[in-house]
């Protein structure tokens, strides 16, 4: 009977939480923000190099 619950339980709270705008809002932004800082150091190599060779 425990076991019956649970996943009625589990599978409630997973279904609410993928519901949520928020949730994905906050997964889609976390890879972006990543992507934006490393774009930015790989810019600034860059820049940093080429200064140094000119």
């Amino acid at each position: 009977m425990g076991r019956s619950n649970l996943r009625t339980v589990i599978s409630f709270e997973v279904s609410r939480t993928l519901g949520k705008r928020k949730f994905w809002f906050i997964t889609l932004l976390v890879p972006i923000a990543i992507g934006i800082v490393i774009a930015l150091v790989s810019l600034g190599n860059s820049m940093a190099a080429s200064t140094i060779n000119a």
